[in-house]
């Protein structure tokens, strides 16, 4: 919903000359409106989207959308998806889908990071484990929303069993750092142009994990180098909001 600050965040990121860009939803504000993808994505983002090759996963405002499908392939023909590239696995889930214990999605997934043989995993989702922001609301049993919920319950357990590096996701706007028990961080990057809000009332009670919080329009860059990977989060103007630095899960 605003394109001006998306256009100078892709700008931005294309100045590093990634080897390729992921996104964790919510590109647009209504993802059936077909006139909306120009208006908001492509053409203010053309400088790397042109440039870049491109990893997106579902977020609610694409609202399952048929177009997006059409637009953005995947290795898998699906929603849900798995990447290597260089010594980096990447992948890609659709979060409003089932992801309950024993449901053949939390079955697909545990295949994929049982046969990983990379040195970092990262999970993108539109759906944090962990949040301080208002969409991370809990209730006796945990968070309220089912997709945040599976994502603490079911996707972040299977990533720890499988010692991977972090889980990237957006669904609050703003930047936030969480580390649970498990040692899998969860990333909130919600921070490419939408409007940004401020922690939920009861923050403290529902993600006890936080490290860093940040309202603030940001992106996140991450360089490997051998055995270590190291996430730097950016705003527009350059300013660094965070570092953190993983070790190979392959203990090399």
């Amino acid at each position: 919903g605003n394109p001006e600050t998306w256009g100078k965040i892709a700008s931005e990121i294309a100045k590093h000359k990634p080897l390729f860009s992921a996104y964790s939803g919510d590109m647009v504000g209504a993802g059936i409106m077909n006139s909306q993808w120009d208006e908001q994505f492509f053409t203010p983002g053309k400088e790397l989207l042109a440039t870049v090759p491109y990893y997106p996963v579902m977020g609610n405002h694409e609202g399952q959308s048929a177009l997006f499908h059409r637009m953005f392939a995947t290795t898998s023909g699906s929603a849900n998806w798995a990447q290597q590239i260089g010594s980096v696995q990447l992948v890609g889930v659709d979060g409003e889908q089932d992801w309950a214990e024993g449901s053949k999605n939390a079955k697909w997934l545990e295949k994929v990071l049982a046969k990983s043989t990379a040195d970092f995993i990262f999970l993108f989702t539109h759906y944090p484990g962990w949040s301080s922001g208002t969409h991370g609301e809990t209730g006796d049993h945990g968070p309220v929303e089912r997709s945040m919920y599976e994502s603490q319950r079911v996707i972040l357990p299977l990533m720890a069993k499988y010692n991977s590096t972090a889980m990237i996701a957006g669904h609050d706007h703003d930047y936030e750092r969480s580390e649970p028990p498990g040692g899998v961080s969860v990333i909130v990057s919600g921070g490419a142009g939408a409007g940004l809000r401020d922690m939920a009332k009861n923050h403290l009670e529902q993600n006890p994990y936080s490290q860093v919080f940040f309202k603030e329009h940001h992106y996140c860059i991450l360089d490997v180098d051998g055995d270590t990977c190291t996430m730097t989060a950016y705003t527009p103007d350059g300013k660094i909001l965070d570092t953190r630095t993983w070790k190979s899960r392959n203990g090399s």
